[in-house]
């Protein structure tokens, strides 16, 4: 009993206390307030792009800090979402990011009928934004049932034609960007066009494999101009002079080598009205510089850009009138400074039916601190069709309006050829996705890191503490305060699952009890919605001719609900009994007394352990005292890597903590000293809580599980060749320029490698291998 008065008042005198001021001025939490202001943008790795029920889809998410192209250190909360073709929200997550990279699945259970669906992945702070800076893709989900066929013969296509910068002037020179796309809003590949003056035929011009492609001209006043496009024997003829006009300014933009040619071109008309005005010409909002421009009587202004001093990927180039008004803007990519490592070499061995593979990248730079997720499938698989890969979706998509198609066929193999596609893609987008704001923008969602909470207090009184419990990455806080207040505010919770936050009342002498009115807000308590009309394009299907494989897959992969089992308190004891007999140090199981203390009490009264909280900085250090090294803490079998997770951590829902000055499994680093092992059980959490009052999470994030690897009868058929899954890789180190990967054979004698990630220093990495594993 004494003991226990003591530990209360070693409590009571190293107290976390907020100060009242800091406090109060926390009731106004309901108006979030973001001094971060910059982008950001994601891309997720789906593991597939076709499944089938009883799949679970696996992805990996980079988010990008959008000026800077690397993985941003700021944001944690990134959603996760599928929806049906009504944009109705099937299932949805909220996953936790660290150092801009996070994983999760989403199981495909009996919820959902076969069919088209969109992934969508996204941040609070990117609400904010017009850009699509979030990320989409549409999945298709498989049954026993035929795919409905598609009619690829169809001969209705929408031809867009459309000004280099916007405006098509009389008496100048334009160039055309030409794209043309199907019903289902597929580019219509390889076709040919014509533009035709006064009925003759001045111009030809070739559309690529996404139906894209350019022709530049004269446009003369008074003539007339059409365009004629054939098209399975059908001819589509637009007249060219619907949008002509006699007055503007063109902007156009040339790159040789390592330079970029501007020319901002008028008419005659136009200069005599301007030709006193200052223009100026901006590149990218984001930097500073502008270039002022006057006409003095010439038609046209060149300038020269060094791309070396432009930031790599999609550039924007803005004239500015002088009401500072946007009048041209122009889109063109910068390839100087992007670096793409590629596989250079790998090596595969085989122990029984487990595949090690290394694979060696190319030595841009030592390439180290990344990640790579990697998919791995059947040599001939149907299931892997993407818009994007990691480099289209960051350097292109979030700088246009419309969605891209095949984005990732422009970063494959780069050449002269494919840079000039690129350019032409940037052409048809007219203007980009960007604002050219006038004033500072006002931001509705706010930038989240993890959850927050406002504690209201009705009648708080002059005078009083409370106790919030710890969670499993939030020590227990101690708050007081000295006169009446409304509410007090929490940050940074991350709860896994179901988990819920405990608050006490706390008196004088340290004894808690359970709060008489105490009710909470948290931020965020709902998922926000991602709104957005997003195309479920139809691609030609074949028929799933093999319906037993997959009746006996899905009998296989069947998700059901287990019935709960109730575990003795003999059995329990049993186990206890058989840790104790496995552990190679001291094993406690914790009594109510010690339950109600926190870890660096409960390790200072055991021999050879030094524990001891720092109130000064938030954090824990445990030590062994015969060589005076750190002790490394293990909590439900993860290591704890930083030193505030376990400061003033109290045990209400610990189970057992086994002690073992000998353990040296945490490394050099952050063990020499032994290991302690913490396991909690949360039922002990609801029993020990009679003192404290349960807040329930609206919003918690998703609990970190290994993706579950389909069983398939036959691994030889067509079915598990066009469909089926090898292995997924969420995550995987870059080491000194090689990845190491591990994964089971399952009988196949060639598998394709579909890699997608990045180092830490915006190194991309994005290739598809087949490895031979015979």
């Amino acid at each position: 009993m004494t003991k226990h008065l003591n530990f209360r008042k070693i409590i009571l005198f190293s107290l976390f206390i907020l100060s009242f001021s800091n406090i109060n001025s926390q009731n106004k939490s309901n108006i979030i307030e973001n001094s971060f202001s910059e982008e950001e943008t994601v891309y997720v790795h789906l593991n597939k792009s076709t499944y089938i029920k009883g799949e679970h889809i696996g992805f990996t998410a980079y988010v990008f800090n959008k000026n800077t192209k690397v993985l941003s250190s700021k944001t944690s909360n990134l959603y996760c979402t599928l929806s049906d073709k009504k944009n109705k929200t099937i299932k949805s997550k909220l996953i936790k990011v660290s150092n801009g990279i996070a994983s999760g699945n989403f199981i495909l259970d009996d919820s959902l009928n076969a069919g088209n669906y969109i992934f969508k992945a996204y941040t609070s702070w990117m609400l904010n934004f017009e850009a699509k800076n979030y990320f989409v893709e549409k999945i298709t989900v498989l049954d026993n049932k035929t795919p409905q066929q598609i009619d690829s013969n169809t001969v209705d296509i929408d031809a867009q034609l459309l000004p280099e910068s916007g405006t098509l002037l009389y008496n100048t020179t334009n160039t055309i960007g030409v794209i043309v796309k199907d019903k289902f809003g597929n580019g219509v590949p390889n076709i040919k066009g014509v533009l035709l003056e006064n009925n003759k035929v001045i111009r030809t011009f070739n559309l690529n494999k996404l139906g894209i492609g350019r022709f530049s001209f004269l446009l003369k006043k008074g003539n007339s101009y059409n365009v004629t496009i054939n098209h399975l024997n059908k001819k589509t003829s637009i007249n060219l002079l619907q949008t002509a006009k006699e007055k503007g300014v063109v902007l156009q933009v040339s790159k040789v080598d390592q330079e970029a040619f501007i020319s901002i071109n008028t008419n005659n008309r136009t200069l005599k009205e301007i030709n006193d005005k200052t223009y100026f010409l901006k590149i990218n909002s984001n930097l500073p510089k502008s270039f002022k421009l006057n006409f003095d009587k010439n038609n046209s202004i060149k300038r020269v850009l060094q791309l070396k001093k432009l930031p790599k990927g999609v550039n924007t180039i803005a004239l500015l009138n002088e009401n500072r008004l946007v009048v041209a803007e122009r889109l063109f990519f910068n390839y100087h400074g992007l670096e793409i490592s590629k596989v250079t070499n790998f090596k595969t061995e085989q122990n029984k039916d487990t595949i090690s593979t290394t694979l060696t990248l190319s030595d841009i730079n030592k390439l180290t601190d990344g990640n790579v997720s990697v998919s791995i499938l059947p040599e001939k698989t149907k299931s892997y069709i993407k818009q994007h890969n990691i480099i289209s979706q960051t350097l292109i998509q979030p700088y246009v309006k419309s969605f891209v198609e095949d984005g990732g066929y422009y970063f494959k193999d780069i050449n002269n050829e494919k840079k000039h596609h690129l350019d032409n893609l940037l052409i048809t987008q007219g203007w980009s996705s960007h604002n050219w704001p006038n004033e500072k923008k006002e931001f509705i969602y706010p930038f989240e890191n993890g959850i927050n909470i406002k504690l209201n207090i009705p009648n708080s009184g002059k005078k009083g503490s409370y106790l919030v419990h710890h969670t499993s990455n939030k020590g227990s806080r101690i708050i007081e305060y000295d006169e009446p207040i409304k509410a007090i505010q929490l940050k940074g919770y991350y709860p896994e699952g179901d988990k819920n936050l405990y608050v006490s009342s706390m008196n004088k002498k340290g004894i808690v009890s359970k709060p008489n009115a105490l009710y909470a807000q948290f931020f965020p308590a709902i998922i926000p919605s991602l709104n957005i009309t997003y195309s479920l394009k139809q691609n030609n299907s074949e028929k799933n001719n093999s319906y037993d494989d997959y009746f006996k897959f899905y009998a296989q992969n069947k998700i059901t609900k287990l019935d709960e089992v109730i575990i003795k308190a003999n059995k329990r004891e049993k186990e206890i009994e058989d840790l104790r007999k496995k552990t190679m140090g001291r094993l406690f199981v914790l009594n109510k007394i010690e339950r109600n203390m926190p870890l660096s009490i409960f390790l200072n009264e055991k021999p050879g352990v030094f524990a001891f909280d720092n109130f000064e900085d938030g954090t824990f250090t445990a030590i062994n005292t015969r060589d005076k090294t750190a002790i490394a803490v293990y909590l439900d079998g993860f290591l704890v890597q930083d030193s505030f997770t376990l400061f003033n951590y109290f045990l209400y829902d610990v189970e057992y903590i086994d002690v073992n000055l000998n353990d040296f499994s945490g490394g050099l680093r952050l063990g020499p000293g032994g290991a302690v092992r913490i396991k909690t059980n949360p039922l002990l959490n609801y029993k020990e809580k009679e003192t404290a009052v349960s807040l329930v999470f609206p919003v918690t994030f998703s609990e970190s599980k290994k993706f579950y690897e389909p069983k398939y009868t036959n691994y030889k058929n067509n079915f598990f060749k066009n469909y089926g899954v090898v292995s997924w890789l969420p995550k995987n180190a870059i080491d000194n320029n090689k990845i190491y990967l591990e994964f089971k054979k399952k009988e196949q004698n060639k598998v394709n490698l579909f890699i997608e990630g990045v180092t830490n220093n915006g190194t991309f990495i994005s290739e598809k291998i087949i490895v031979d594993l015979k």
